[in-house]
């Protein structure tokens, strides 16, 4: 059995780095072959999550975005531990 493509990112809360995800969001989605919009989509719900994560929180607790793919499905996690 083959393991499934997984990215991984640990992101420190630093200004536009929402931005860093943005960018490989758009490899992933090129990666697994779906449309503009599609990827566009995504790349909406990770700045709106990213922005969740960022926002309110006053710990100074990385983010971690984990990008698991397997066969028709991506899934996207953000984690903040603050």
């Amino acid at each position: 059995m083959s393991k499934k493509p997984t990215t991984e990112l640990k992101l420190p809360i630093l200004k536009n780095m929402k931005l860093v995800v943005t960018q490989i969001a758009e490899v992933v989605s090129k990666h697994i072959d779906l449309s503009e919009d599609k990827a566009c989509e995504i790349s909406m719900a990770i700045i709106e999550a990213c922005i969740n994560a960022l926002e309110p929180s006053e710990s100074k607790s990385d983010i971690y975005i984990h990008f698991l793919i397997d066969d028709d499905n991506l899934t996207i996690k953000v984690i903040d531990k603050g």
